[in-house]
């Protein structure tokens, strides 16, 4: 209207209007698909140390949601499997217990196990030399494992996109939003949120709940 000379000034000039917070933007993940690709792939990787540490690897990422540098920190003595325990070190400095599920603690014997009393390390996640994982070294075997397992398009982001995954399998079983807040580490419960990010699927499923609750008899109509 300016611009059309309808009116002198533009009265919104002196407004401001709120960002788009980076809490906004989705993440990417692992769809069902994908995630069955990749398990296919890890399982189906010959026996050795290297491999059986980087599967574990990539399991701890999906089934604990930590981040890289946690997973870089974490300390042989921090991982309880009798007790389906590890005690993770948070950014801070903050140390919290996290639970692990059975299935993850199968997958981390198969790796301890045949090595423990021959590597001389306090990482859990190390070379064979006993040398901790890197942050860098970790970001390359996830990319590598995801290509090589024919996923595209998020490969460039690494262990973030399992730690993703990780939040999504959550909310998709309707799992509570603080807990999973407080899996993942967040001080903000905003940044728990994005992973609510809806799906054809998931509206599709939230649409059938309907399905009984109003009337018991099929509609005379319907065929």
């Amino acid at each position: 209207m300016v611009n059309e000379e309808l009116i002198a000034r533009n009265p919104t000039a002196k407004l401001s209007f709120p960002r788009k917070s980076g809490h906004d933007k989705l993440p990417s993940f692992l769809d069902q698909n994908a995630q069955q690709c990749l398990y296919q792939y890890l399982i189906g990787l010959k026996r050795n140390f290297t491999n059986d540490r980087n599967r574990s690897i990539i399991f701890m990422f999906l089934y604990t949601g930590m981040r890289t540098s946690e997973l870089c920190s974490l300390l042989r003595e921090s991982v309880a499997t009798n007790a389906q325990t590890i005690v993770i070190t948070r950014k801070g400095g903050k140390q919290q217990a996290l639970p692990l599920s059975r299935e993850l603690v199968k997958l981390l014997e198969t790796y301890w196990k045949p090595w423990y009393g021959r590597i001389k390390s306090e990482a859990y996640f190390c070379t064979k030399q006993g040398t901790p994982m890197t942050p860098r070294t970790v970001w390359h075997l996830v990319s590598r494992a995801l290509q090589q397992a024919g996923i595209e398009g998020v490969s460039k982001q690494g262990a973030h996109v399992l730690r993703h995954t990780f939040a999504t399998n959550l909310v998709r079983q309707r799992a509570n939003l603080i807990e999973i807040q407080n899996l993942l580490g967040h001080t903000d419960v905003r940044m728990t949120q994005i992973y609510t990010h809806v799906t054809p699927e998931s509206l599709r499923s939230t649409v059938n709940l309907l399905e009984g609750t109003m009337w018991q008899e099929d509609l005379p109509y319907a065929e």
